[in-house]
């Protein structure tokens, strides 16, 4: 049984390294406004057909947004949500090609940026938060175009087939990335860059199995990564959030933030607590200013405080 199940395994990781490849092959070859094209027929075609994928984006709508986005609404976001991941994904698809990288950045316009500058030269380097929003994952090509030092933490791949495959894709992109392969040798390294005044991306909007702080995300309790406050409070390096949100013509805008503004308190617990509500009560502001171009696929709210559990009231998913 178990052989047949790894059998299944590699025919599907086959058949995602054609797929993946026929993608680059297309954005190869066609002019960047095909492929924005192909995208939204994509994302249409995802909306109708993938009944799975639309049942997880609507509970979470359900859950973030509750009475207070009706059901069209609501539809509607879930729509557009799946042309933007369209684009989304072509988008880092075509910009492995380094003779087509310049087009793509070029279309990125940075506000802000007189904000990382500030943090910089206080020399204890910056970290950046930001989250699963529009192309994310280019982020780090534009602020290398832009002279900066900006190393984007990406969780390692334990597949070796994966492994092999995606990670030639990042370094054909040619940014620089610190994997969490062990937390001991990305924490070692997150310092080192920080300290030769360089920037650290952390995503923080994902849902922490193990080891999170919960705090309040939508009016529902959240597990949260508290490396940022943790970073923070070590190195006293300043928290700068940055979002890149995609124009209706498909430029891309780049939104540096000041620094996060935080009142500390007396514990350190405490203060990793605030720090990490602040960071997540930020990422929910540009969610609701943005909300279709979120990651809405997230289980952002899968792992429960302790307490639910105790008191049988864990948080389930409404129906739409």
């Amino acid at each position: 049984m178990a052989k047949k199940s790894g059998f299944i395994i590699y025919i599907l990781y086959f058949f995602e390294r054609i797929f993946l490849a026929f993608c680059i092959f297309l954005t190869r070859i066609l002019p960047i406004k095909y492929i924005y094209s192909l995208a939204e027929f994509l994302g249409g075609i995802g909306s109708r057909f993938l009944f799975k994928h639309r049942r997880r984006v609507m509970e979470n709508l359900n859950l973030a947004f509750s009475t207070e986005k009706n059901w069209r609404r609501k539809l509607e976001i879930y729509r557009n949500f799946n042309i933007n991941f369209a684009k989304n994904s072509l988008e880092m698809l075509y910009s492995a090609n380094n003779s087509r990288q310049k087009n793509l950045i070029q279309s990125i316009h940075i506000v802000g940026q007189e904000n990382l500058d500030r943090s910089l030269q206080k020399g204890k380097g910056v970290i950046a938060i930001g989250g699963h929003f529009g192309s994310f994952g280019i982020i780090g090509l534009k602020m290398k175009d832009a002279g900066y030092r900006f190393h984007t933490v990406a969780r390692a791949f334990t597949d070796p087939l994966r492994k092999k495959m995606y990670e030639k894709y990042r370094m054909q992109q040619g940014q620089s990335f610190i994997y969490t392969r062990t937390s001991t040798q990305a924490l070692k390294r997150i310092i080192q860059v920080l300290r030769k005044n360089e920037i650290v991306f952390l995503i923080s909007d994902e849902n922490k199995r193990h080891g999170g702080v919960f705090v309040n995300f939508f009016n529902h309790q959240a597990s949260t990564n508290p490396g940022p406050a943790l970073l923070h409070l070590r190195t006293g390096a300043d928290i700068i959030p940055i979002f890149l949100f995609r124009n209706q013509d498909n430029t891309h805008k780049l939104i540096i933030e000041p620094p996060l503004k935080i009142s500390y308190r007396k514990n350190y617990k405490d203060n990793v607590e605030e720090i990490t509500r602040v960071i997540s009560q930020k990422i929910e502001e540009y969610i609701r200013k943005y909300p279709s171009q979120w990651m809405w696929t997230q289980r952002r709210w899968r792992t429960r405080p302790p307490e639910e559990k105790a008191q049988g009231t864990n948080l389930t998913y409404r129906k739409y």
